[in-house]
């Protein structure tokens, strides 16, 4: 009150009118304050939503992957089949129609999954021979023709299924034909390093050129 007494009549007014002022701007802030939400809902544009048809990387997701098998033997209908990657051998003969009623279908390893570019040869009764020095049942379980490994397109893993033919070898039999041409005689395969006679007596029984 005294400061107030201090100061000429115009000079109250003034400083009354700035703080009233003052009242006045503090008020509408504060009510401002008390009416503002405390969050808010962000909409994002419709072209940053998320597309189900798209995978993460937002590419179209891939079609279902394939593979080509070709079956052959005591089968319905003979031919090449396309299945869908983890299919296994009985898949291959369901596609082909089934088997015959004289197939020798215990001859296969029915579970086996199959490989892109294999040939699922189902044998006829008594026309596997057992191949019991490599511990296998008989040659038919590689998918083979005839009963016998084709050694000009059998591949890695249907030759090791031949007698003492371990990866080492098979692989060496897929080069020599490679370098060298098919096969034209079984005795040919004794060209191959690593295969002498003593191995051969083993093979020629289960192999085949053709």
């Amino acid at each position: 009150m005294i400061l107030l007494n201090s100061l000429t009549r115009t000079q109250q007014i003034l400083l009354l009118l700035l703080a009233g002022v003052a009242i006045v701007v503090a008020s509408l802030l504060y009510w401002n304050y008390l009416a503002a939400p405390r969050g808010a809902v962000i909409e994002l544009p419709p072209d940053t939503l998320a597309d189900p048809s798209q995978n993460e990387s937002g590419t179209e997701p891939s079609a279902t992957a394939e593979l080509v098998v070709h079956v052959a033997g005591a089968v319905q209908r003979s031919g090449v089949y396309r299945l869908t990657v983890g299919s296994r051998v009985i898949d291959a003969v369901e596609a082909a129609g089934g088997a015959t009623d004289e197939a020798e279908l215990d001859a296969l390893n029915l579970a086996e999954p199959l490989v892109d570019g294999r040939k699922v040869w189902v044998p006829k009764q008594g026309e596997v021979q057992p191949m019991t020095a490599a511990g296998i049942l008989n040659s038919a379980a590689a998918g083979v023709s005839g009963g016998k490994v084709n050694i000009n397109t059998a591949d890695l893993r249907e030759l090791e299924t031949l007698p003492r033919i371990g990866p080492a070898l098979a692989q060496r039999i897929i080069d020599y034909r490679t370098a060298n041409g098919p096969f034209q005689i079984i005795e040919d395969i004794k060209k191959v390093s690593g295969i002498g006679e003593k191995i051969f007596e083993g093979l020629k029984d289960y192999i085949t050129t053709h």
